[in-house]
């Protein structure tokens, strides 16, 4: 059984990377193969970590790669490219094979587990999904033509919910309050960047600098690890990184 388990992170990996290169070059039907392939992952994932209805802490850990990888699979259909769609599906398959290979040794094999190993990829994968989403909020509103009001309440409520997976996940007390805080503060920033002459991928590159920031300093001080000299380093990086995406942005 635990042989059979072992395999189930690269079952999981190889159906959204499949599907993602499927898709890429199947035209109008994309979506249903992306979804198809999205559920098949789903069920691995959830015979990887054997969940529950009553364990909150394991639909908390199975959302983190869910959740990635739906806000990943939404952003790649805004994309025209087929390297580019190859390129997103490769890296969603490698994200939540990462991540499902130290969620096996998490829940079956602890002696293997490293400490804190979760903590630090939700973080990684939580701000990779922002851009994910933010990219498609952005995205939808050119091509929709829709009130970016409405695109923020969608995009505050799923924000919500992979906030909220996050701090379950890194062990932060009221995880549900912190995530409508962030969720709340960063859809004013999601709405504020939609008025700038610019891409939707400069905008959702900011939004996940931002989102950078915060979940670092939250989770700093989670670990009662927060000073001048992490806030410093944290403004000079941030800085750096906007002005960066700032200059070589197109502007219209």
């Amino acid at each position: 059984m635990l042989l059979f388990l072992r395999f189930l992170p690269f079952v999981a990996a190889l159906f959204l990377g499949g599907g993602a290169v499927w898709a890429s070059q199947s035209g109008l039907s994309a979506g249903w193969i992306l979804t198809g392939t999205w559920f098949m992952s789903v069920v691995v994932q959830i015979l990887l970590i054997r969940t529950g209805p009553r364990r909150l802490r394991s639909w908390a850990l199975l959302g983190i790669p869910l959740l990635f990888s739906a806000f990943g699979l939404l952003f790649f259909l805004f994309l025209e490219s087929s390297q580019a769609r190859i390129a997103i599906g490769i890296l969603l398959a490698a994200g939540v094979f990462i991540w499902d290979d130290n969620l096996f040794f998490y829940v079956h094999a602890p002696a293997g587990y490293r400490v804190n190993s979760l903590e630090y990829l939700t973080l990684a994968l939580a701000i990779t999904a922002i851009f994910f989403l933010s990219a498609a909020g952005y995205g939808g509103v050119l091509f929709l033509q829709e009130s970016v009001w409405f695109f923020a309440v969608a995009w505050m409520m799923a924000a919500w919910l992979l906030f909220w997976c996050l701090w379950w996940v890194c062990k932060k007390e009221r995880p549900c309050f912190t995530a409508v805080i962030h969720a709340f503060v960063l859809v004013q920033l999601f709405a504020a960047l939609s008025f700038l002459p610019s891409s939707p991928f400069v905008n959702a590159s900011l939004l996940a600098l931002a989102a950078y920031t915060l979940f670092g300093l939250q989770r700093a001080q989670t670990l009662h690890r927060i000073g001048k000299r992490l806030v410093g380093r944290f403004s000079v990086v941030v800085i750096v990184l906007a002005v960066i995406v700032i200059g070589t942005a197109r502007w219209k």
